[in-house]
């Protein structure tokens, strides 16, 4: 996104918006297709830790069920076959268990290394410091 970055950003950015729906409950792996099918829908993201958390596995995001319900998803949105050009781009989560190129192997899009909140801390904590350090 270039908000806050291009002046005429809003005169744009409606033509280039990505739209994703994150996968992070057992309800919605049953339902990734009908999710997928969506129109204006662009990618399918998994969150494992979410999902795993859904699972009752809160802890342990490398659980072997929980990996089972991932791979799920992968194949759902990887084998579809929608109807006249519409395309579901599949994006996930690299994992300590579940590396980035072994994602990309396996057909993933779009592989995240880090995630939002963990990014906003860290950003909020170092200015945080800075202004403790200026006064």
């Amino acid at each position: 996104s270039k908000y806050g970055l291009d002046p005429a950003y809003l005169d744009w950015c409606e033509e280039e918006l990505l739209i994703m729906c994150q996968i992070e409950s057992e309800e919605a792996v049953g339902k990734v297709q009908e999710i997928a099918a969506v129109d204006g829908l662009d990618c399918i993201m998994i969150g494992p830790t979410d999902l795993s958390a859904n699972m009752g596995y809160i802890r342990d995001p490398g659980n072997e069920n929980a990996i089972k319900r991932v791979d799920e998803v992968e194949k759902a949105v990887l084998g579809m076959n929608l109807e006249g050009d519409k395309r579901v781009y599949l994006a996930g989560f690299a994992m300590p268990h579940d590396e980035p190129k072994e994602l990309k192997k396996r057909g993933y899009h779009m592989v995240c290394g880090a995630v939002d909140v963990a990014l906003y801390r860290d950003a909020a904590a170092k200015d945080v410091m800075h202004f403790r350090t200026a006064a």
